[in-house]
């Protein structure tokens, strides 16, 4: 009886291992919809040396993108390190014969909201670097999407990142 006991365990543990993995995965994925097929994150086109270069910011506008580029950083290092806490979490619980499901299931919803609000964050200084750009540095970076948006549909597939740098 032991013996099938035993084998029941290690089977739900399998089980519940296959089913609680994919959810672990998730812990670093991006919160929130994608940008439309074919443009590219404000954040990123804003974030592109290049751009950043040919912008030409003002002091109270450089202290904006370096907010981002801190915001941005810091939303990576966030996710990273969310994907790893949740991802050691799942390996410890699916080592043991009773894994807590429970336990495995708030570790990744609260990962999601730590990463969720430091996203949200990055949004809104993404904004508010955006609105404080003069309208000829918001043409620069209207006709940089515009363009990487035009390279993406003339290809026939979706682009979801920065534009190309131009040197």
């Amino acid at each position: 009886m032991n013996r099938t006991v035993n084998a029941i365990v290690r089977r739900a543990a399998l089980v519940a291992a296959l089913l609680i993995l994919p959810f672990a995965a998730q812990a670093q994925a991006p919160m929130g919809p994608p940008p439309p097929p074919g443009l590219p994150p404000l954040t990123m086109v804003l974030l592109d040396d290049v751009m950043h270069a040919k912008l030409g910011l003002s002091a109270g506008q450089e202290a904006l993108w370096i907010v981002l580029d801190t915001d941005e950083a810091n939303l990576d290092a966030q996710r990273r390190a969310s994907h790893e806490a949740v991802r050691t979490l799942v390996a410890a619980e699916m080592a043991k014969a009773a894994p807590d499901l429970v336990l495995l299931e708030t570790a990744r919803a609260a990962a999601r909201e730590v990463d969720g609000a430091a996203a949200k964050k990055l949004d809104a200084d993404t904004l508010a670097l955006y609105t404080n750009l003069g309208p000829s540095q918001q043409a620069i970076v209207i006709e940089a999407i515009k363009a990487a948006y035009a390279q993406a549909q003339s290809r026939g597939q979706p682009r979801s990142g920065p534009p190309p740098a131009r040197h």
